[in-house]
């Protein structure tokens, strides 16, 4: 069944070399997908752990906790915090900080450039101004030093009408500031900050499953999407092979490892959010996602005949050793380029440490699993194409230039998938290959 497909075809007397000519060709046209795909999958792997431990940086920074949704009387509040910190540091505000969760009696929620900014988003601009008095017309809010009032953001689509509100209080003497009457009305626009969204935005960002909910988190995963795309495609392109023209399929490869590795990121960090607005921990979300996702991945190869079972176990167990390895690495390799470079020092910190340490903890999955549930399916079918090969050769003293292109001609994803499926039986299925090959080339009576 093996020989279906391969005409009869005789040497040409006239070019001695023609094998060595074709064989080339036939060798680029052969599939071996286990090898090529072993180094993308193991720097993916360590790549999603750097970028599961930047996602956990970027998710204490710019999502309100579990219980602090939980224990929240407007939960959506705390989200507006969260979202309107998140646009400023993306703009690169020298000095951006969340500082809402210092629980400080009356302190601000954030401070940027040294501006201290209360946060509110009520459901109506009456409420929403309210919220920043206390009984009597005294403004509530005031810096801890200056004892001037701090900044009051509110939602962006009731800036106009609480500024119009504000300023009339101020012009009926309705406002005061540490016990005296605010009297100048022009002060309600230097008060007042407009937030970057509106209330209706911040309330769907705080639920799960809603479009603002999944954009900010995209946003807020790009970081870490970026930093994984990066340590995958750089690994694919150092281990990759750069010998007999093959430099361009590797550059590919690197594209294609660093661009899976970006979306894997994206779409992890994106599921563990929308979990965590659940009530579910960010820990246990995070851990619950990229389970999900190995598995489902391998089950997906299992299902198709792509890996055997002990191939899937491996993939199981070097994919969690990946994740923990490069999550540990990145950790502290972030603290370290933090201490020497904040900003682009933990990037850098968070990709070396998860490289070094991804790659060490890889290794020692594969050692165990060598040792415990038997070798990978790539080194397996390598050993069987060997053994049948010398087996043939032996029997019927093949050329150098037959028995290597009889190898590339057995090298087949079919082949591939008919050896991992049975590996107690992979060896004669090759062999009787192998054999009609020959027979289908009458090169058995030839040599």
């Amino acid at each position: 069944m093996f020989a279906a497909g391969y005409k009869r075809q005789t040497r040409d007397s006239s070019h001695p070399n023609q094998e060595a000519e074709e064989l080339p060709a036939k060798r680029q046209r052969t599939s071996k997908r286990t090898q090529n795909s072993q180094p993308s999958v193991a720097s993916a792997d360590f790549a999603q752990g750097a970028a599961n431990a930047i996602n956990g940086k970027v998710m204490g920074e710019f999502y309100p906790s579990a219980r602090e949704m939980r224990n929240a009387r407007q939960p959506y509040g705390l989200m507006a915090e969260r979202a309107n910190h998140c646009t400023d540091k993306m703009a690169r505000q020298p000095d951006c900080r969340h500082v809402g969760s210092s629980n400080i009696r009356d302190g601000p929620d954030r401070i940027v450039n040294g501006v201290q900014i209360q946060c509110k988003y009520c459901a109506t601009p009456e409420k929403t101004l309210g919220a920043f008095f206390k009984k009597g017309g005294e403004l509530r809010y005031l810096g801890e030093k200056t004892s001037l009032p701090m900044d009051m953001e509110v939602p962006a689509d009731q800036y106009d009408v609480i500024v119009r509100r504000f300023e009339k209080q101020i012009a009926a003497g309705k406002v005061k500031v540490s016990g005296k009457v605010l009297t100048e009305p022009q002060y309600a626009k230097k008060l007042i900050r407009k937030g970057h969204y509106t209330y209706a935005s911040t309330r769907a960002m705080a639920k799960a499953g809603t479009l603002e909910s999944a954009k900010y988190d995209v946003q807020t995963g790009a970081m870490a999407s970026v930093v994984a795309g990066g340590i995958a495609a750089a690994t694919t392109l150092a281990t990759g092979n750069w010998k007999d023209g093959e430099g361009k399929d590797t550059c590919k490869k690197a594209a294609v490892a660093g661009g899976c590795s970006a979306a894997r990121a994206t779409g992890t960090h994106v599921a563990t959010c929308q979990v965590t607005r659940l009530g579910v921990p960010c820990a246990g979300a995070a851990v619950a996602v990229n389970a999900a996702v190995t598995v489902v991945g391998t089950s997906y190869d299992l299902c198709r005949g792509n890996i055997s079972t002990i191939q899937a176990e491996r993939n199981v167990l070097k994919s969690g050793a990946g994740l923990v390895g490069g999550k540990v690495g990145a950790s502290v390799g972030a603290a370290v380029g933090t201490a020497i470079l904040p900003g682009v020092g933990t990037l850098i910190g968070a990709a070396v440490g998860a490289t070094v340490s991804g790659i060490g903890a890889g290794f020692a999955a594969d050692m165990v699993s060598d040792g415990v549930l038997g070798v990978s399916d790539s080194a397996f079918v390598q050993s069987v194409y060997h053994k049948v090969v010398l087996e043939l050769q032996s029997q019927y003293g093949l050329s150098e230039y037959r028995v290597t292109k009889l190898r590339s001609m057995l090298e087949t994803e079919a082949m591939h998938q008919v050896l991992i499926k049975d590996r107690d039986f992979a060896f004669y299925k090759a062999l009787t290959a192998g054999q009609q090959i020959l027979r289908a080339r009458a090169w058995a009576q030839e040599d």
